[in-house]
């Protein structure tokens, strides 16, 4: 089993994989709980104040807004608060 990370570390992580144009993997609540999954996604932006963090699916450039601390999976690590 991969090692949990914070929350804050994976914010700083997607940032480094936005800048390097790298795919990520995550799994995320929505605002009514349901879940959803973001495989293979790149990273755009992310708004501290906001607590948003931008992804876009590489296939069809679809781009999707991801609530920060509804995000409970990161490159198959679990993520705590």
């Amino acid at each position: 089993m991969k090692e949990a990370l914070h929350i804050n570390d994976v914010l700083k992580l997607l940032d480094k994989a936005g800048e390097e144009r790298r795919k990520v993997n995550v799994r995320a609540w929505k605002k009514d709980g349901n879940e959803v999954d973001y495989i293979g996604w790149l990273p755009l932006t992310g708004h501290w104040r906001g607590g948003i963090h931008r992804l876009m699916n590489p296939q069809n450039g679809q781009v999707r807004a991801v609530i920060d601390v509804l995000i409970y999976e990161f490159n198959g690590h679990t993520v705590y608060l």
